[in-house]
Formats: structure tokens, C-alpha cells, sequence
């Protein structure tokens, strides 16, 4: 691979994928941490006012509940959190291998030809399924 190869492939698709990773991750970041903070607090609040309030502060508290319900089903069936974790683990993943080859560490270094490592490893994380870690240990890298 020729440096301009390897300089094109950077400019249009590994660091567009690194982008695309780390948005996913704080997007999910965010709406995990948003939903799961509002259920605490509404289940709290529900509590409450069932405990010590009126018939307006109950329906209040119903209202409440449902959105707990709601919130509840939500990060569980978009996966939020898994999500996040999936997306923060490739995003950090393809970032080491930009480290690892311009300080040429591990099969870097010995490789006849580096910069098709390079792309190999990181089209490599970008095909896996997110949900599952790689088939092989990459820790010796």
C-alpha cells in the first residue's frame, strides 16, 4: 500500500468511522444515563406523593409511573447501555491502532508492510458485530 493509499484511506474512512463510533457512544451515553436518572427520580417522586398527597398528587404519580414504565422498557429494548459500551470499545480500539502504528509497537513493527496491517486490523473492528468481543486476542498487539 502506497503512502497516499494509506492517507486516503484515513482521511475517508477511519477517521469518519472513529467519528461515527464516538458519536454512537455519546448519543447512547446520554440517553442511557438521561432515562435511567429520570426513572430513579420519578419512582422517588411517585412514592411520595402517593404516600402523603391528595387525589391530584395521585394521578400525578400515576403519570409518573407509566413514564418509569416507559423509560424502563426503553432501555431495555434499545439497549442503551450495551450499545454505548459496544461503540466506546471499537471507537477506543481503532484509536490505539493509529498509536501502535506510528510507533510501529508489536506486528507494526515487524510487518512487511504496516500500513495494510493498519487497515486490515481497523476494517477488522469495524466489521464486528459490536455486541461480541473479537473471535481473537488482540492484547498483544
Amino acid at each position: 500500500m502506497t503512502e497516499e493509499q494509506f492517507k486516503k484511506y484515513l482521511k475517508e474512512r477511519y477517521e469518519p468511522q472513529v467519528e461515527w463510533y464516538d458519536s454512537r457512544a455519546v448519543r447512547n451515553k446520554r440517553l442511557y444515563n438521561y432515562l435511567l436518572a429520570s426513572t430513579i427520580i420519578f419512582t422517588a417522586l411517585a412514592s411520595i406523593l402517593i404516600a402523603f398527597g391528595g387525589e391530584w398528587e395521585k394521578w400525578t404519580a400515576l403519570g409518573l409511573t407509566a413514564f418509569v414504565s416507559f423509560s424502563t422498557t426503553f432501555v431495555i429494548t434499545f439497549r442503551y447501555h450495551e450499545k454505548w459500551v459496544a461503540y466506546r470499545t471499537t471507537c477506543e480500539a481503532l484509536k490505539k491502532q493509529i498509536h501502535y502504528y506510528y510507533a510501529k509497537v508489536g506486528k507494526y513493527g515487524t510487518s512487511a508492510d504496516p500500513r495494510a496491517l493498519f487497515v486490515r486490523r481497523c476494517e477488522m473492528w469495524i466489521s464486528l458485530d459490536t455486541t461480541n468481543p473479537p473471535p481473537f486476542d488482540l492484547s498483544g498487539i
